[in-house]
């Protein structure tokens, strides 16, 4: 708990994104990663294998771009930094733990930036009823020299605190929702394509349910409809562990080294 209070009091969140509730997922994110470690890691080693082997493909090392870079559970920071001349670390913001980790590292920079670009434009609408949600452009780096640009189990996470941002507000129906929802999904992975590098992409694409016996039950696509263009390895995330008397869900994930490969 008082971990916690120090993350929240440390973490600069700009408040529109603290009322969206970001900074609250964050934290939430490491209070679920510190009760469910032992069952996450083998996710987080798999997501680490795929940047590391994506970063092998690479004929040049000048920098690489980690889009969701978070907590840096799933990041092999240190062979990363290694490896290239410039490390680059992308989420809305920086935790104060990653702040502190990164601190002796020169060559390791944070970015703050919604990859999405709606993010103030889903606050500014869900004021006012039926108002026109924004568009995703995402444009972030692009016509830059990268070597590496990894989306790091973020794709489904794109749409998810607008989507509830705007269903507590009741300012928009469920079909425009959804629609918008979709549009980050497809906008990310069409964003992803224009970068001229490797490209990597680590995404959970269904989600199941796991019954106290084991008994495993489909719960749909996590994509908001949208099909996976790429083609990788899969393994699943025990992202909640069922156990005895208690309900478990678990992720299917996909890695994908390189979108063109």
């Amino acid at each position: 708990m008082l971990s916690e209070w120090i993350e929240r009091w440390f973490t600069t969140c700009p408040p529109f994104l603290e009322e969206m509730g970001l900074l609250r997922e964050m934290l939430g994110i490491r209070k679920r990663w510190q009760q469910y470690r032992d069952a996450w890691e083998p996710h987080c080693r798999r997501s680490r294998q795929v940047v590391l082997d994506a970063a092998a493909r690479c004929p040049r090392r000048r920098r690489a771009v980690i889009l969701g870079s978070g907590w840096l559970h799933d990041v092999p920071l240190p062979e990363l930094v290694s490896l290239f001349d410039e490390v680059t670390l992308v989420d809305l913001f920086h935790p104060r733990l990653t702040r502190e980790a990164v601190k002796s590292l020169p060559n390791v920079r944070l970015v703050g930036a919604d990859v999405t670009r709606t993010l103030e434009g889903v606050h500014r609408a869900a004021r006012t009823r039926n108002c026109p949600l924004p568009s995703a452009m995402p444009n972030l780096f692009l016509g830059e020299e990268i070597d590496l640009v990894v989306s790091l189990n973020l794709l489904s996470q794109l749409p998810c605190m607008s989507e509830w941002f705007l269903r507590k507000a009741r300012s928009h129906d469920e079909p425009t929702i959804a629609a918008f929802a979709r549009g980050l999904i497809e906008s990310h992975l069409a964003y992803l394509q224009k970068f001229p590098g490797v490209v990597a992409l680590v995404s959970d694409v269904a989600l199941e349910r796991v019954g106290a016996d084991g008994q495993i039950t489909p719960a749909g696509g996590t994509l908001y409809g949208c099909e996976m263009p790429f083609r990788g390895e899969s393994w699943e995330w025990d992202l909640v562990p069922a156990g005895p008397g208690r309900r478990g869900e678990r992720l299917r994930v996909i890695g994908v080294v390189d979108i063109r490969a």
